[in-house]
């Protein structure tokens, strides 16, 4: 009772004696020099030392700090020979926050820049960064101020150099300040000297008085290989704690180099345990069937007897990969050390990145996934939904998952789309999307209006169950045939493009069959392979006054383009996107701008009209003047987010192996904002010298010989357009025999005639 009275005294005395401003003297100590204070000087420092107490529950929090930190602090300018009130200059170099950052961009407590810590045999690298480690970066300060010293011989001018370099200094000391034991500080001496005292006197008093400190630091030395998780629950810390105090770690395992220390904290009270005794508690998974706890590697005969059963389990497709629920605070090392595997294998099982966080609530695999889901043959997508959730959540390989819907990685569903689970989706079956329960069909560009009788006749001529409708009603998804007459290249839907829907048909036979080849035509007389018909659609909103859109959760640029009416490839332009990653929430889209003309607009009125009205045929749907005009004659095409040479040809009505010679593209890759030729240059000559009813204004005719360098993307039809020349004449002008042409390639081109 009365050591615990005591105790409270104590406290209370602190408490009052931090309340009340610490007086600046008239006489100070420093290291082994007496500093006589000079009136002016001790109006600067005192004006210093009350902002540093003027918040009582901030200047406490540094004690605190200081009181853990402060004796490695020490012990370290011991060992090097350096006066221990240097201990103050931490505190005012970062305040002891270990991954302090300056504008200068030095980091850490002593606040040290690569360069300089590297010098000083302080290591920082890809793995750690020991300026944020108080023992190692302590070291570091003390040879400087040793090597300083050396040539000063006056720590108070050691410390001023600690600050404006070692040349630096010397414009500002004094040769008769060598050896000196006493010195006169006025109102002239250097601010950050002046800073530095204020430091000394506002802590001085507090720190070191308290019997029972908050935090105190036990030093671990680490073993390599292990993370701080490891470290953690071996010592029973807090493994938030840890990572806390020891963010000089940088990779997710101590590195074998040289020695490291960790820095274990410790609340006041608790019971510290015999580190080389203590083994961290165990979870248990969250079913009896999942119990891998922490211990002695498996013999060899228990390894080949579960590698048997797990074959086994795969064979008769009842294999259930061990797996673990998250509980709020784990940790990648933390479920990995239940189930007995390293965390890269943790990380690989369940296809994380090492930036990945876990999330409370999810499942966790501790053995590989299947290759295809067990019970389940889709799934429908739904908002905010990504390709790494479902694959978790049917315990499929997230690779597997991407091949069997034709997705690239990275590459996330559309909220409604159909995901394949099981068997890979057919290349002559196109995407599904399906409305949501809580939203109406996606919408789907008419690329050609037809009549009820003539969408039934034009539909059923698909062999899936899914595509014999017969009327179109509100709600309904979109039906695609496709043209398999070409090879299938496309790998997935074009984010310009509006996706077709066909239910994924079960029976093989079914799903596989073909649809009736359309009849193709020449480029000049384009044909529309594939035919859309969906319901209609609500009439888009009107833009905002402001001109933009701030992202919702699970809304995509499809979604938004859908909702204002439009087309994506504009809101990918205005916005500086690619469309190759999902939108974050909280991003502003801009929905005004240059305007794409699509690709049934003509100039004329009369074209206009023809387009809007409705078209009767119940035959192959030909395209009408309007449609034609940008087939035919636009020869060159840019390549947009999301496109693929596939797509390109089935646009244009040519062939692929086509696009590929007339582009010299070889095995066919294309890049975005690649120009590409899409008609013959034999046609696209005719085209060229052809009058047309194209809003596109003509190319300028070159006015005198220049020398045209081959930009990337760039072929000899679209030369010849922007300089309004022939390609023959660029032919004859360059001594050239064909059409290709390489990057750098330099070209004469002579004015016209």
């Amino acid at each position: 009772m009365k050591k615990s009275l005591s105790l409270l005294l104590l406290s209370l005395l602190c408490w009052v004696a931090q309340a009340q401003s610490p007086v600046v003297p008239n006489n100070m100590y420093f290291a082994d020099i007496h500093l006589q204070i000079q009136d002016g000087a001790r109006v600067e420092i005192q004006k210093v030392v009350d902002a540093l107490t003027k918040h009582p529950g901030y200047f406490q929090k540094k004690v605190e700090l200081a009181d853990a930190y402060f004796p490695f602090v020490e012990q370290a300018l011991k060992e090097e020979g350096v006066p221990a009130d240097f201990k103050y200059l931490v505190l005012q170099e970062s305040g002891l926050v270990s991954d302090a950052v300056s504008t200068s961009n030095a980091v850490g407590f002593w606040q040290f820049k690569e360069g300089s810590a590297t010098e000083l045999g302080i290591k920082v690298n890809s793995n750690v960064d020991e300026r944020k480690h108080i023992i190692a970066s302590s070291h570091g300060a003390a040879r400087y101020m040793l090597r300083s010293n050396a040539y000063y011989k006056n720590w108070f001018n050691t410390l001023l150099s600690y600050y404006q370099g070692l040349n630096g200094t010397k414009a500002l000391t004094k040769t008769s300040d060598i050896g000196v034991k006493k010195m006169e500080i006025t109102s002239q001496t250097n601010k950050y000297l002046l800073t530095f005292l204020a430091h000394k006197v506002a802590y001085e008093n507090a720190i070191g008085k308290n019997p029972n400190p908050t935090i105190t630091l036990q030093p671990v030395k680490a073993t390599p290989g292990q993370t701080l998780t490891e470290i953690a629950m071996a010592a029973q810390a807090d493994a938030a704690e840890v990572e806390r105090y020891n963010k000089w770690l940088m990779a997710s395992t101590v590195p074998a180099d040289k020695e490291y220390t960790v820095m274990v904290p410790y609340i006041s009270g608790a019971q510290r345990p015999v580190l080389a005794q203590a083994a961290g508690p165990v979870r248990k998974s969250s079913t009896s069937a999942r119990t891998a706890s922490v211990g002695k590697p498996q013999d060899s005969v228990s390894r080949i007897k579960g590698f048997f059963q797990t074959l086994k389990a795969k064979l008769n497709n009842t294999y259930e990969p061990r797996s673990v629920v998250a509980q709020p605070g784990d940790t990648k090392e933390m479920l990995a050390l239940q189930g007995n595997i390293s965390t890269g294998k943790f990380q690989r099982v369940n296809d994380l990145q090492a930036t990945d966080a876990i999330v409370a609530g999810k499942p966790y695999y501790l053995q590989a996934k299947r290759g295809k889901a067990k019970d389940t043959e889709f799934h429908v997508a739904q908002r905010g939904e990504t390709m790494h959730d479902i694959s978790q959540k049917y315990t499929i390989k997230l690779n597997k998952l991407l091949s069997k819907n034709r997705m690239q990685k990275g590459e996330n569903p559309e909220p409604g789309r159909v995901v394949w689970l099981q068997e890979t989706r057919p290349s002559s079956i196109p995407v599904e999307i399906r409305p949501l329960e809580d939203e109406a069909a996606p919408a789907t560009p008419v690329m050609a209006q037809q009549t009820t009788a003539a969408s039934q006749a034009t539909t059923s001529t698909s062999t899936t169950p899914k595509t014999t409708a017969t009327t179109t009603k509100p709600g309904a998804i979109s039906v695609e045939v496709e043209d398999t007459s070409v090879p299938p290249y496309v790998k997935k839907t074009p984010t310009d493009e509006a996706p077709a829907a066909t239910y994924p048909a079960k029976t093989p036979v079914t799903a596989n069959k073909p649809a009736p080849a359309i009849e193709r035509r020449a480029p000049e007389e384009a044909v529309i392979s594939d035919v859309k018909v969906t319901a209609a659609q609500p009439a888009p909103m009107p833009i905002p006054a402001t001109g933009k859109h701030v992202v919702e959760k699970g809304e995509t640029l499809y979604s938004i383009a859908r909702k204002y009416g439009i087309p994506v490839k504009d809101l990918l332009a205005w916005n500086n996107l690619d469309g190759s990653a999902p939108l974050g929430l909280g991003v502003e889209l801009t929905l005004t701008g240059t305007t794409t003309a699509p690709a049934t607009t003509n100039t004329t009125p009369a074209a206009a009209t023809t387009a809007a009205a409705p078209a009767t045929t119940t035959a192959p749907v030909k395209a009408t003047p309007a449609t034609t005009s940008t087939a035919s004659t636009a020869a060159e095409h840019t390549v947009a987010p999301g496109e693929t040479l596939y797509a390109i040809s089935r646009k244009y009505g040519v062939s692929v192996a086509d696009l590929q010679t007339w582009n010299n593209l070889g095995t066919g890759s294309i890049t975005v904002g690649q120009k590409l030729v899409v008609a013959s240059p034999a046609a696209a000559q005719t085209q060229t010298a052809m009058p047309t009813d194209s809003a596109t204004a003509a190319p300028a005719a070159a006015t005198q010989t220049i020398t045209h360098k081959v930009a990337p993307g760039e072929s000899m039809y679209g030369i010849s357009k922007k300089y309004g020349v022939t390609i023959q004449q660029i032919q004859e002008w360059n001594n050239k025999t064909d059409y290709n042409v390489s990057v750098g390639e330099s070209l004469v081109i002579k004015p016209k005639q």
